[in-house]
């Protein structure tokens, strides 16, 4: 993390209301070079229900719109990035 910019490395935020996971990628500053390993890492949007699907392997996103919006709204209200 650099100091005074806390969001320059931010990658991820997720939010969990039960059954529904909901990942969201950002474009922080990658130190570890993990984009370079992980494909699936370049996508924006990953929404699990995990009631479902335990092991996270069916992204829902496309889906299920109103789901990802909520919880959208539940991971800005927390944090809003700046980038």
């Amino acid at each position: 993390m650099t100091v005074g910019d806390p969001d320059d490395t931010l990658q991820y935020q997720w939010c969990i209301e039960w059954p529904w996971k909901l990942i969201v990628r950002h474009d922080g500053t990658d130190t570890t070079q993990y984009r370079r390993v992980h494909d699936w890492d370049r996508v924006p949007l990953r929404l699990y229900n995990l009631a479902d699907d335990p092991h996270e392997g069916k992204n829902l996103a496309e889906e299920r719109p109103e789901i990802v919006a909520r919880l959208r709204e539940a991971i800005a209200a927390w944090h809003s990035p700046a980038k």
